[in-house]
C-alpha cells in the first residue's frame, strides 16, 4: 500500500516500522509506478507492441513491485508473476479498488524461504529489511475476489514438460474468472530462490513456469496452453488439470557440492562488498571529523 507525501511515495509497511515515512531497505520513495506508466505509454507510441499482452515478472523486492503494478495499473498489465517469495506488504490484500481490469497472478514460493517467509502469519516481519508481509492465502483470495473467480475447489496447474526440479507443485486457486484470468501459486523445495535448477530438456524451471502462465493471458482472449510451450519443448505437458489434493510431505534433496560452494562464494562476495562500503563510509566520516576539528583549532 502506497501513499503520496511531500517528498514522494511512502510504503505503508515502512511507516509501520518507524512510525513515519522512510525508505526501508531496498525501497525508495521514487514514483516507480508513474515511471512504468510513462514507459509503457512511450513504448506503445514508438514501437509495435501488443498492448493486450503486457506482463510483469519480478523476484523478491521486484515481486512486491509487480504486485503494486497489478493494483495500481490493472488496465496496463494482463498478468503478473511474483517469484522469490514475492508476496506483498501487509495490508495489500485489502487495497484493491473495484472496477479495474482483471489481472492474473502467479506466486512462486520456496517452501523454506526465510527472507520472505512462506505461509506465515500476517504480522511476520523479517528481522533485517523492516517489511511486514501479507499472508499468501489472503493475497490469493483477494485476487480471486477482484477477478470474480467462480470456482469452489482449487485444482492443479499444469507445468511445461521438463519442469520438475525441487518438486515444483502448482495449484490454480482461482479459475472461471473474468476474461479467463486465473490465480496460481507454485511452491518448491528451496529458499529465497528463482529456481534456476533444470534438467537437460528444459530452461530454468522458475522463469519457464512463469512464462508458461503469463503467455496464456491476453485482453483479446485466452491463448491455448500448447502455444505457450517454448519451441524446444514437446507439446505434451507433465500434468493434467485436476482437483487439488494436498501432496504428501516431500523430502528436500541435498544440493550438489558445486551448487553449495557457489552459494557460499556469492555470500562471501556480498559480505566483502558490504564491509568495503562500511569501511569506506567510516573512513570518510573520520576524515570529515578530522577536518572539522582542524578548522575549529585553526579558528
Amino acid at each position: 500500500n502506497v501513499s503520496r507525501t511531500s517528498t514522494g511515495l511512502c510504503y505503508s509497511s515502512c511507516q509501520i516500522k518507524k512510525g513515519h515515512c522512510h525508505t526501508c531497505d531496498w525501497a525508495t520513495c521514487y514514483d516507480d509506478v508513474g515511471f512504468i506508466r510513462s514507459l509503457l505509454t512511450r513504448l506503445g507510441e514508438q514501437y509495435c507492441v501488443d498492448l493486450d499482452r503486457v506482463y510483469a515478472y519480478g523476484c523478491s523486492n521486484g515481486g512486491l513491485m509487480v504486485h503494486q503494478l497489478a493494483q495500481s495499473l490493472p488496465d496496463h498489465f494482463v498478468a503478473i508473476a511474483a517469484a522469490c517469495g514475492g508476496k506483498p506488504h501487509r495490508g495489500y490484500e485489502t487495497s484493491f479498488k473495484p472496477g479495474g481490469e482483471p489481472v492474473s497472478m502467479m506466486l512462486l514460493q520456496g517452501r523454506v524461504d526465510q527472507t520472505i517467509p512462506a505461509h506465515t502469519p500476517a504480522a511476520t516481519v523479517d528481522w533485517w529489511d523492516g517489511y511486514y508481509y501479507a499472508d499468501e492465502m489472503a493475497v490469493v483470495n483477494a485476487y480471486k475476489a477482484y477477478d470474480h473467480c467462480r470456482n469452489s475447489e482449487p485444482r492443479r496447474f499444469p507445468t511445461p514438460h521438463g519442469v520438475g526440479s525441487k518438486n515444483v507443485s502448482c495449484v490454480e486457486y482461482g479459475y472461471n474468472c473474468l476474461q479467463s484470468s486465473s490465480v496460481v501459486e507454485c511452491t518448491f523445495n528451496a529458499g529465497h530462490d528463482v529456481l534456476w535448477e533444470t534438467d537437460s530438456n528444459s530452461l530454468a524451471d522458475g522463469p519457464e513456469t512463469a512464462w508458461f502462465f503469463l503467455c496464456q493471458h491476453s485482453r483479446a482472449g485466452a491463448i491455448p496452453a500448447d502455444s505457450c510451450v517454448l519451441p524446444q519443448q514437446p507439446a505434451s505437458l507433465m500434468q493434467t488439470q485436476q482437483l487439488f489434493l494436498e501432496p504428501e510431505a516431500e523430502k528436500s534433496s541435498k544440493p550438489a557440492v558445486w551448487h553449495y560452494l557457489a552459494q557460499v562464494a556469492i555470500g562471501v562476495g556480498f559480505l566483502a562488498f558490504g564491509l568495503g562500503v562500511f569501511c569506506s563510509h567510516r573512513r570518510r566520516r573520520r576524515a570529515n571529523d578530522q577536518r572539522s576539528d582542524y578548522a575549529e583549532f585553526s579558528a
